[in-house]
């Protein structure tokens, strides 16, 4: 399911809900564009790139929050952040191992690192509204749950390969498309 299709099924439980796929390719093009400038120092790059990916995923949970009007702890959003993290580096270790080797050759760690920040933040936001989506199905809103539940919840959702790879594609598209 894409992230409209998922949004549109939280239209009858949440507000703002139209505006959910621009705020997820917002934060996810912050977090390549803020990896731009790491991907010069070689080796660098990949291990930023978890990090910083890992913060803007938590402010982009924390704006999708606000946007719908769900209320749910700074602790919560980051618990929620790392059980997506989790199920993410499945798909995404062999784009990992790729940056931390095109880190080490100057000019390829330009794109790869930005793209895989971008990949990485934008899966996560597909995942936190595939998770509000599947409990609004239920007549259920996540902020009414108990972070043990949400944590679970998450860990459950999954990632295609199908999907990741249609993320990297994107993000190489806004990459390229920002910098210009």
């Amino acid at each position: 399911m894409n992230t409209n299709a998922a949004a549109y099924e939280l239209q009858g439980v949440y507000r703002n809900t139209d505006q959910v796929e621009k705020n997820i390719m917002d934060y996810a093009l912050l977090a390549s564009l803020s990896n731009i400038a790491l991907s010069f120092i070689p080796g660098v790059s990949t291990a930023a790139l978890v990090t910083g990916s890992i913060g803007f995923t938590v402010a982009l949970y924390a704006s999708l929050c606000k946007l719908m009007e769900i209320h749910m702890s700074e602790n919560t959003l980051r618990i929620l952040a790392s059980a997506a993290f989790s199920n993410l580096t499945a798909n995404l270790t062999s784009a990992l191992i790729l940056s931390l080797v095109a880190s080490f050759i100057p000019g390829l760690s330009n794109i790869s690192g930005p793209v895989i920040a971008f990949a990485a933040v934008y899966l996560a936001g597909n995942m936190f509204v595939k998770l509000l989506s599947i409990y609004a199905r239920e007549g259920q809103r996540v902020d009414e749950m108990s972070e043990e539940e949400i944590h679970k919840a998450m860990e459950e959702i999954r990632i295609s390969k199908e999907e990741a790879r249609n993320a990297i594609r994107i993000g190489t598209e806004q990459i390229k498309a920002n910098r210009t």
